[in-house]
């Protein structure tokens, strides 16, 4: 992952299958107890490298996501609102 955190709490990288539709869910915190998480959902294509980024807005009010393809010249891409998942038996 170029660039990446050198803080294993902020930053991880994971291998997924291509043409599988997948969806992340992060969760942020603040010392003083405050904190909100977000979800959202695409699907990844063969070849290409992802970065998803989830931060606390001003005011720490809400979360937001952002996903967007690695390249050159990084490009954003649409995120779908997440899906409830079903439990596992």
């Amino acid at each position: 992952m170029p660039n990446a955190p050198a803080d294993p709490k902020t930053a991880a990288e994971i291998m997924v299958s291509a043409n599988q539709p997948i969806t992340i869910s992060m969760m942020n915190s603040v010392p003083n107890g405050g904190g909100c998480d977000v979800s959202g959902s695409f699907t990844p294509e063969e070849g290409r490298n992802y970065e998803v980024r989830a931060q606390m807005e001003k005011g720490g009010n809400y979360c937001s996501m952002k996903l967007a393809e690695l390249a050159p010249i990084p490009r954003p891409l649409p995120l779908k609102r997440a899906k409830v998942c079903k439990k596992s038996p």
